[in-house]
């Protein structure tokens, strides 16, 4: 294991791991603006002012349920709008990840992009690096 450290991975034992592991990222799930929305509407919250507002309906008290029907509508909007902050906050940390990385090789140094890197792989960093 000690030679591994000065020589790191040789290719083919790159290839052999990269079967096993697949590449160095992370894959996103999207889910539809409709499924969200949906999701959205069926957490505590929302449920509760929904039965409010179904409750006010069935008793004729109509200026309670558009009240109420305004009450939610903020609701859903606020929640989406953190969503849509979160989302965007989340992006520009993706954005600021390391895109290469400094591997040893084969005996020797090699940049290669940071998807390509396995488990076991030798990584040169200086301070100030991202990490990759």
């Amino acid at each position: 294991m000690l030679t591994k450290l000065y020589r790191g991975l040789t290719s083919k034992e790159v290839e052999n791991i990269r079967k096993e592991s697949g590449f160095n990222e992370v894959k996103e799930k999207t889910t539809p603006a409709w499924l969200e929305l949906l999701k959205k509407t069926v957490s505590p919250i929302p449920l509760m002012i929904e039965f409010a507002l179904i409750l006010s309906a069935s008793i004729g008290r109509w200026e309670d349920f558009f009240i109420i029907l305004a009450l939610l509508v903020v609701n859903l909007g606020v929640e989406s709008i953190q969503s849509f902050k979160a989302k965007k906050a989340l992006a520009a940390l993706t954005d600021t990840l390391a895109l290469n990385a400094l591997v040893l090789r084969d005996g020797t140094l090699q940049e290669i992009p940071a998807r390509e890197l396995v488990p076991g792989d030798v990584v040169k960093l200086s301070i100030g690096d991202v990490a990759p």
